[in-house]
């Protein structure tokens, strides 16, 4: 994803899809999601919305990894990030853990329906945007588009948006426009969207658009949900979000949470760390993101065995929706593979590493742990049967991916006393537990979900006032002293990786492309 104009992520998705029928209505085509549940929100109340993901729903045969691209642009800085995607679907290339919702955009005119989009709602970006019919390229044919003039409340304009830049070379672009954006019911009148009138992708979406859900500083617009809690339309300034076992549904909460599926006793919450000049970590905020301070892998028969992945400095790492992997640093990843037997590193480029394996039998847990809210250490743990995806190659062979990916083209700085930015984790990691994004207090609360499907849901707020530093005092102190530089570099391996690339040959294994590169930008003009 890409930074719109202060400070913004873009997610990238490259799909496909066939052709709407010529009197499709707009947002509507025969292969597009359609979820059970159409769910009705009230004023004050916690509302639920449900989310798919149809690429995880079908199944993996192949995963393909789009090659990266560079792009310069002037003032920003550039952060690459992973996407898992599935090449089995009938020659279709769908996100694998990448979660869709439904949005209606306008108010419908008399004798005109509603225009219900599929929008991927992301934690790791702010803007909102749109496909819209005044999209003339013939890349933008037969695909569901937003057609204002449908619309009572909508109000174009002829500024324009920046250009979206993919990592593949598709380029999106557009004009501001506001108009109401309902979901589940609950609309906010004369919101910010951009719609998208030109792009050379030649493939389609599966997507139509997507609600960011980060923070827009420096942007002067804001989202669907800080809109709700600045009229006060929600009663809780929070946002829960669970994935369920089937790997392919799932639910956001707005303004509140789904109790029974978590324990509250259990919340475990990671304090974002701010990008002060002076890195003490306070406002302002830009992504809910917690300061990575260790990583272990625990194996054996009583998980009596642990060995720690080291790298040199601290690191920022986005808890992301947006994204399918978790995305480490080189040495990280290298560091938690290690002692895991069976598993082999295949280098994919000059910057991205994934692991294989074709049992999982031996396999222990990892453990990521971050800084606290009194400055201990939050461990978030999973075990295989989160981080090892499976698929099966072109020949038929069976085997596994780790959700975690080593590349050091995450890495960004955004100024001297702060630190870098190295890592995204995605839903593959986020899929153990019941997320919880706390707009209120900046930080993120993770207990482990309950996951079952068909669990009759109870919607209420969570308590905020736990989970809070002592005294005042910051958490951080600690681990990134106020005032610390970013100048070090994260260290590790590399000898590991040559290991693999000569046994994963011989072997006989045969690798499950890491994933989808997405382009995401940083600009720090606010410094």
């Amino acid at each position: 994803m890409r930074l719109h104009q202060w400070l913004h992520i873009w997610v990238w998705l490259i799909l496909s899809t066939d052709a709407t029928p010529a009197l499709a209505p707009a947002g509507r085509r025969s292969d597009r999601l359609e979820l059970d549940v159409r769910e009705e929100s009230e004023d004050g109340k916690p509302f639920r919305i449900p989310v798919t993901s149809p690429g995880m729903r079908a199944h993996m045969s192949n995963l393909q990894r789009i090659q990266p691209r560079s792009i310069d642009t002037e003032g920003m800085t550039e952060l690459e990030r992973r996407q898992t995607v599935s090449e089995g679907l009938i020659g279709h290339r769908d996100p694998i853990l990448a979660f869709f919702g439904n949005v209606t955009f306008g108010t419908a005119r008399a004798g005109m329906g509603e225009q219900v989009f599929s929008t991927l709602f992301d934690t790791g970006s702010y803007q909102l945007w749109i496909r819209s019919t005044k999209c003339t390229t013939p890349t933008c044919a037969n695909l569901p588009k937003f057609n204002g003039s449908r619309s009572s409340t909508y109000i174009p304009s002829t500024s324009p948006a920046p250009s979206i830049s993919y990592a593949d070379g598709t380029k999106v672009s557009g004009l501001y426009a506001t108009d109401t954006i309902t979901v589940a019911g609950l609309s906010v009148p004369a919101l910010s969207l951009m719609e998208v009138t030109e792009t050379n992708d030649p493939t389609g979406a599966v997507l139509d658009g997507i609600m960011g859900m980060a923070y827009p500083t420096g942007s002067g617009r804001r989202t669907f949900f800080q809109e709700l809690l600045a009229s006060k339309r929600v009663a809780s300034p929070t946002v829960g979000y669970h994935i369920d076992a089937t790997g392919y549904g799932g639910a956001m909460v707005f303004g509140g949470v789904d109790r029974a599926q978590f324990d509250e006793e259990e919340v475990m919450w990671v304090p974002s760390f701010g990008f002060a000049p002076d890195g003490s970590g306070t406002a302002p905020f830009i992504f809910f993101q917690g300061l990575t301070v260790g990583a272990s892998y625990r194996w054996g028969a009583a998980g009596e065995r642990v060995s720690d992945a080291k790298w040199g400095q601290n690191f920022l790492s986005v808890f992301d929706t947006g994204t399918s992997f978790a995305i480490l640093p080189k040495s990280v990843a290298d560091g938690i593979h290690l002692n895991m037997t069976g598993v082999f590193p295949i280098q994919q480029d000059a910057s991205t590493t994934v692991y294989v394996t074709l049992s999982t039998t031996t396999l222990g847990n990892v453990t990521l742990f971050f800084v606290g809210p009194t400055g201990t250490p939050v461990p978030l743990t999973v075990t295989p049967a989160e981080y090892m995806l499976p698929y099966t190659s072109s020949n038929g062979l069976q085997g596994y991916q780790s959700i975690f990916v080593g590349s050091d083209a995450v890495r960004t700085s955004l100024g001297p006393n702060v630190p870098v930015v190295a890592a995204i984790l995605g839903n593959g990691l986020l899929r153990r537990f019941y997320t919880i994004f706390d707009w209120e207090n900046n930080r993120t609360g993770f207990a482990v979900a309950e996951r079952r499907v068909g669990v009759v849901g109870v919607l209420g707020t969570v308590a905020l006032n736990g989970g809070k530093a002592v005294d005042g005092k910051s958490p951080f102190e600690k681990w990134w002293p106020t005032g610390a530089s970013s100048a070090a570099s994260l260290v590790g391996g590399g000898w590991w990786v040559r290991v693999g690339l000569a046994l994963g040959p011989t072997l006989g294994l045969v690798v499950m492309p890491a994933a989808m590169d997405s382009l995401c930008s940083f600009w720090y003009a606010f410094f």
